[in-house]
């Protein structure tokens, strides 16, 4: 069996995020790790350093959240 655990990239979203983040297929999944509610406080922030919005939402188990986003030109 293949197993695609997508790659690694940093994100930083204020407040809630700062570290290394996994993305596939467009998403991306983190483990909030600073003191923010990411759903209800997060609507943007950095991957790779380039600025991005993202629209959150918790995992089915509520333990770690993915998100969609989309670059800021």
């Amino acid at each position: 069996m293949i197993v695609d655990n997508g790659k690694r990239r940093s994100l930083v979203i204020a407040g809630v995020f700062d570290g290394e983040c996994g993305e596939s297929e467009g998403v991306l999944s983190f483990i909030p790790n600073l003191f923010g509610k990411p759903a209800v406080t997060a609507r943007g922030g950095l991957l790779d350093g380039d600025p991005v919005s993202l629209s959150i939402e918790a995992a089915p188990d509520g333990r770690f959240f993915t998100a969609k986003y989309r670059r800021i030109a």
